[in-house]
């Protein structure tokens, strides 16, 4: 997640999950006309690759930032992108977007996500359909190098970040039958649940199967009554070495 010190109502928020072998999915969130998330050797604009969600859908994809400047959208879109969807709720622009890792043919502009990156993530404003740039308030850039596609060293104060959601093409709590985001944090992690249900849960097993209980740890949000028996196991295998994801409704 960044920035990782966002918890709620945050002027925008970016989460990255590593969906297979060669692809990694971007969560974008701002409050603004266009989000961003970029791609850069240092913490400056130069020299950059940024995916954009733009509130004119016609202008959200990739753009390359060779100097300080409002960046320059790449057309066509390169096969390694895809914006999944996008939608503009009271003024908080939302959207996912797919990536390549490591395209193959490289494509100009288009970095090794396997190679480690400075995050910078901004915010701003649309006029017709000029991007306007963004305020210095309006950015802001990771402490360190991060490699989206791997967990972070739990002994350190960085976070890795990943979530599950019920159905697949939901975007937040607010359309998710079933949201589960999780953060590291230091040698913690962190779960935040929610569910269109009095209670929801989150089980870590051997298997996809509820049997064997003892094996299975789970963490549940509760409202005022006590939990019903679950209507129905949703099991979906996690991005956990040597075990499963076990989400409940």
């Amino acid at each position: 997640m960044f920035p990782a010190s966002c918890s709620n109502n945050c002027d925008f928020l970016v989460t990255y999950n590593v969906t297979s072998s060669n692809k990694v999915e971007f969560e974008l969130s701002g409050q603004g006309d266009w989000v961003a998330v970029g791609f850069s050797d240092d913490q400056s604009m130069p020299d950059t690759e940024i995916l954009m969600c733009v509130s004119n859908g016609s202008l959200s994809g990739h753009y390359y930032a060779s100097e300080r400047s409002t960046p320059t959208m790449t057309t066509p879109t390169p096969t390694a992108v895809t914006v999944i969807e996008q939608a503009n709720d009271d003024g908080m622009m939302k959207c996912r977007i797919s990536r390549d890792i490591n395209p193959s043919p490289a494509i100009q502009n288009v970095r090794n996500l396997n190679e480690e990156v400075y995050l910078l993530g901004a915010i701003g404003s649309l006029s017709g359909v000029t991007i306007q740039q963004h305020s210095d308030v309006a950015r802001q850039s990771s402490n360190s190098k991060i490699t989206v596609t791997q967990a972070e060293d739990p002994t350190t104060t960085a976070t890795a970040q990943g979530s599950f959601r019920i159905p697949d093409s939901c975007s937040s709590s607010d359309d998710c039958d079933f949201l589960v985001t999780y953060q590291r944090i230091g040698d913690t992690v962190e779960f935040e649940l929610s569910g269109k249900a009095g209670w929801a849960g989150v089980g870590f097993s051997d298997d996809q199967n509820m049997v064997n209980t003892s094996r299975v740890r789970a963490m549940f949000y509760i409202s005022s009554w006590e939990p019903q028996e679950h209507r129905e196991w949703a099991e979906i295998t996690g991005q956990f070495p040597g075990n499963h994801l076990l989400i409940i409704l």
